[in-house]
């Protein structure tokens, strides 16, 4: 879980600033954190190293010029109580979330951590759903219990 208050301000920053990278998945995210120590010596990294890692241009550009603007609205929602960041590496990160083609960097968490440790069904499906699937939604939902 990421609510630490041993890790700087730049480093979560820079965390953040990465998670919000196009086309950045774990197995590039770990060349990069194999090339350099923290998350914020990215940052710094020259352009033929990130090429030479495999950046795509996409993810190179925003590496070169991230949106700092949305990283800052990242940080005020990550200083909110109850919220929490939960890095791939994390211990807390969901082991079959980690198994499949290309899961998240991480996880954004509002509410209660220890959620994450009991039984749970999970739905895959769009962020923008048409009103046959909402109402899917709801039947599946009235249909499970509330606590096993």
């Amino acid at each position: 879980m990421f609510k630490e208050k041993n890790v700087s301000g730049k480093e979560l920053q820079s965390l953040l600033a990465l998670l919000r990278a196009p086309g950045l998945g774990p197995r590039t995210l770990g060349k990069l954190l194999q090339t350099v120590s923290t998350s914020s010596a990215v940052f710094e990294l020259p352009a033929q190293i990130l090429y030479e890692i495999g950046l795509k241009s996409k993810t190179l550009r925003y590496i070169q010029d991230p949106n700092w603007s949305l990283v800052e609205n990242d940080l005020r929602w990550f200083e909110k109580e109850r919220n929490y960041l939960i890095p791939f590496a994390s211990p807390f990160y969901l082991n079959l979330l980690k198994q499949i083609y290309d899961p998240p960097l991480a996880l954004y968490l509002q509410g209660d951590p220890e959620v994450l440790s009991t039984i749970q069904l999970g739905v895959v499906g769009s962020r923008n759903p048409n009103q046959m699937a909402d109402d899917w939604l709801e039947i599946l939902r009235k249909s499970c219990p509330r606590s096993a």
